[in-house]
């Protein structure tokens, strides 16, 4: 049986053979990605952002400069990362809670998790 990181057993997946993505989500537990169906999300918001579903909900959220945004981790118990593509900012490895970020300065930051590749999100910071 495979193990992850700090030795413990991991379920085995099957996958879809059609869809390439894991049945009835059975890699969800230790950090594989899901079928495009459970990842589905608004487009635009204002936040805070919801990662659930191993996704960023809404995918794109906008602020005003100055403004904190907060990332609230509900998804089961699943880690994730809120990490700048270019590094200026990272929450660091989570599985629960929340997560604050100011933004002090306009532009458009692209997001993403480390933990799933599939997950990427943007924040609009304006005047």
């Amino acid at each position: 049986m495979p193990r992850n990181v700090l030795g413990t057993e991991l379920e085995p997946c099957s996958f879809d053979p059609l869809t390439g993505f894991a049945r009835d989500g059975c890699c969800d537990s230790h950090g594989g990605d899901v079928g495009v169906s459970q990842t589905t999300v608004p487009a635009v918001g204002e936040g805070p952002v919801t990662i659930k579903g191993i996704a960023f909900n809404p995918k794109e959220v906008h602020v005003k400069v100055g403004q904190q945004l907060l990332w609230n981790w509900e998804d089961g118990g699943l880690e994730h990362t809120v990490t700048a593509d270019d590094k200026s900012f990272d929450s660091g490895r989570k599985s629960a809670g929340s997560w604050p970020h100011t933004f002090d300065k306009a532009g458009s930051y692209a997001y993403h998790c480390e933990v799933h590749a599939r997950m990427h999100g943007t924040v609009v910071v304006s005047g």
